[in-house]
């Protein structure tokens, strides 16, 4: 569902004109995720100690508008709207299109609402509050960020156009790369290293977090995928097979992450990759999504 741009069409008839139209006419919840500190407190403490904070789950309040041509048409749009937006497993998904010119969206389930009083209606128009249920209170742009780290090996080696040029040599890699995050809430990537590579690592600098395969080579024509997400947190191999055992005991996947201004400044994290045995096939790619804490 996608919310901006004024009324949209909810029903047409066979020559595409509207039958419905529906538009957001209120929202609330949309801005600063909720949260809670973490406090502790000992028998002869004065005080409590603070050890840190948790995002809560948030609700989205949001009325809609119909307006329709006929009694008949109110009527299929209101069902249109029951089957758009009925309880169900998977999650809905609603999108704010801003009139800066970015989107916006989070994931819910329908908790209230849609229950339609006559009160709310007049004539062929009628209003529907309901409320949207998201378990990840973050927002996050729907377009994600992929980036690609070449690593190409040549005998004098060979130049590659990022912000600050710099030289790979034969077959080893062991440079960095600054990455402008531009959200406000950390994001959690998906990282994939296509061999030949012979122990990669990877670090974030700002952070110190890193996911170290020393030890371990991936062939040419192989590749490794490491799901930093939470709830994945997985690393699997091209043909599909578990390698979580491939990192070393002292890597971070359960925390490596972009972190967002002011925590990394400027939203500058420089990522770090390592690694030997490298050829012109060798590439590492990293997709993330921009995630805010509120619009």
């Amino acid at each position: 569902t996608t919310i901006g741009g004024g009324p949209q069409p909810l029903l047409t008839d066979a020559d595409g004109v509207a039958r419905a139209t529906v538009w957001l006419e209120a929202d609330d919840g949309t801005g600063m995720a909720p949260s809670r500190r973490l406090l502790e407190r000992g028998p002869l403490q004065d005080g409590v100690t603070d050890r840190g904070f948790r995002l809560d789950p948030r609700d989205l309040s949001l009325v809609l508008g119909i307006q329709a041509t006929t009694m008949a048409d109110l009527w299929d749009a209101r069902d249109a709207l029951h089957r758009l937006l009925k309880p169900r497993s998977a999650l809905l998904s609603l999108r704010y299109d801003l009139e800066n010119g970015q989107a916006r969206q989070i994931d819910g389930a329908l908790t209230k609402g849609l229950q339609a009083s006559s009160k709310d209606r007049k004539g062929y128009t009628m209003r529907l509050a309901l409320t949207l249920s998201c378990p990840d209170p973050v927002w996050y742009d729907p377009t994600p960020v992929a980036l690609t780290f070449g690593a190409s090996g040549g005998a004098t080696g060979m130049a590659i156009p990022w912000t600050v040029p710099w030289k790979l040599g034969a077959t080893n890699i062991a440079q960095s790369r600054s990455i402008l995050y531009a959200g406000s809430w950390l994001s959690f990537p998906t990282v994939t290293i296509v061999g030949p590579i012979t122990s990669p690592v990877i670090t974030n600098a700002i952070t110190g977090d890193k996911l170290d395969f020393t030890g371990t080579t991936i062939a040419g024509g192989a590749s490794y995928t490491i799901d930093c997400r939470y709830g994945q947190k997985t690393v699997v191999d091209s043909a599909g097979a578990n390698q979580i055992s491939k990192l070393t005991s002292d890597s971070d996947l359960s925390t490596f992450c972009l972190l967002p201004d002011p925590d990394a400044p400027g939203g500058a994290n420089t990522l770090s990759v390592s690694g030997t045995g490298v050829s012109s096939a060798t590439q590492v790619y990293l997709t993330y999504s921009t995630r805010y804490v509120g619009i």
